[in-house]
């Protein structure tokens, strides 16, 4: 059996179907094209695998207010279900509160390019996290203004960790 659903991804409006297989895998329809599917939870926190059509990543699952907070790689998204027929989140929705940017990986912070009372933009680059040898850029996933930097060089972080607060809805960081 197939189920719809209408997703808000970050600002975009999408149409989403999945449907079970006779085998009992996945099958997501996105854009009229259908993708096989598989999620796999990686230890006990919020890192899961994501194999899509037989290809793997890792993503970071958290939830946050009525959606899911998804990070892979530097890109971070929230995903919320949308009213059926309505149009993309708007900003009014988006923009309000704090929004908390989280380690998604362990691993030592080689460099901090925000400090409290920056002004970001979406995708903006905070910091860089070094993992098995490798620098992972950490971009804003909205625009606003920076209130805390938790972290400082040379620090470890865990997976999860907090890094970076960010301030939303104000003045100028649009």
């Amino acid at each position: 059996m197939a189920k719809k659903l209408a997703l808000a991804v970050g600002q975009a409006a999408r149409e989403v179907e999945v449907r079970e297989t006779d085998g009992g895998s996945l099958v997501l329809v996105l854009d009229g094209i259908e993708h096989s599917v598989d999620l796999k939870r990686i230890g006990e926190g919020p890192l899961y695998e994501l194999i899509l059509d037989h290809h793997a990543t890792e993503v970071l699952l958290q939830r946050e207010g009525q959606g899911v907070r998804t990070i892979v790689g530097a890109d971070s998204f929230l995903v919320t279900k949308r009213r059926a027929g309505a149009g993309g989140i708007g900003d009014e929705e988006a923009q309000e509160g704090e929004l908390t940017v989280q380690s998604p990986m362990t691993g030592v912070v080689v460099e901090v390019l925000v400090q409290a009372g920056d002004v970001v933009a979406k995708r903006d680059s905070l910091l860089v996290v070094q993992a098995m040898k490798m620098n992972n850029e950490i971009r804003s996933p909205t625009a606003g203004i920076v209130k805390t930097v938790h972290v400082a060089v040379d620090a470890n972080v865990d997976q999860g960790a907090p890094l970076v607060t960010i301030e939303l809805g104000s003045a100028g960081a649009n």
